[in-house]
């Protein structure tokens, strides 16, 4: 009798203990995912990348004091998303790289697998991101699944695939896309469509577009069309005249004979000029 009762006390034990884990650890971690992706959507960056701060500690934690737990692949997962999310994507894609296998929900998996994608594409690696985006291009999820269409036709781009960017680029409110569609139809030589969506977003007055950075990162694609995009912008209204001579200049260097050399097609994360 005395051995079956410490046989129930240790069961009773193991289980409190499994308990403990979830709600000492994973609930927390948790916790503070849902407030960092309320934050992000809010506009609220600074207290955002705070509170990933705390759900990277909380999760290593799990991992570090139990290893063998149910919870450790959930806190190792969500410890790569919220490195990800903190621009840490060196740390993030060893904790990232069991996406595919880990026992996650399949909203954290989603979530997982936007991570790794981008922290690959800052890696530069072109082919991994691809593979990571196109398991979401049909998630249930629309946020999700917008972000990973973005983000699929840009690796295309990126790679020189214009015409499968354009492909798979689905109509969209989001003005990314506007853009994302403007630099693949510029890439594609499809100058006269690329100005046409850009006469459009013009006439809209959307005066938070980044319209350098698209003459640049069009200018990468494709000078001449580039050239055509500097004509309309240069005397949008509260340009500086050092603005202006600035871009007119830049203009100039990249229609300079044999300056302009074919990309190579590959992904890097630093000093792009992608407007994002």
């Amino acid at each position: 009798m005395r051995v079956r009762l410490l046989q129930v006390a240790l069961v009773v034990a193991l289980v409190a203990s499994g308990g403990c884990v979830y709600y000492n650890g994973m609930y927390n971690a948790n916790r503070l995912a849902r407030s960092a992706r309320k934050a992000e959507r809010d506009g609220r960056t600074f207290e955002a990348n705070g509170l990933w701060g705390q759900v990277a500690t909380k999760a290593e934690s799990v991992v570090v004091r139990h290893p063998t737990s149910k919870y450790a692949s959930e806190a190792e997962v969500l410890r790569g998303v919220a490195l990800a999310r903190m621009g840490q994507c060196q740390e993030a894609l060893g904790p990232l790289s069991d996406v595919a296998t880990a026992r996650i929900s399949s909203d954290l998996r989603e979530d997982a697998w936007l991570a790794y994608g981008r922290c690959q594409v800052a890696a530069g690696n072109a082919v991994a991101a691809d593979a990571a985006f196109l398991q979401l291009v049909d998630s249930k999820n629309p946020d999700r699944r917008e972000e990973a269409q973005y983000q699929h036709a840009r690796v295309l781009r990126k790679s020189g695939r214009y015409t499968e960017a354009l492909q798979a680029l689905p109509p969209s409110h989001d003005s990314r896309f506007h853009s994302e569609r403007l630099l693949a139809l510029g890439g594609a030589g499809q100058v006269g469509a690329a100005m046409a969506i850009a006469d459009t977003l013009l006439a809209r007055g959307d005066s938070a577009r980044h319209w350098d950075s698209l003459v640049v990162a069009l200018g990468e694609e494709n000078p001449l069309a580039a050239s055509n995009l500097v004509d309309r912008v240069r005397h949008l209204p509260g340009r500086t005249p050092d603005g202006e001579a600035k871009l007119l200049l830049e203009d100039g260097l990249r229609l300079e004979p044999g300056r302009h050399r074919t990309r190579c097609p590959t992904l890097s994360g630093g000093g792009s000029h992608d407007p994002e």
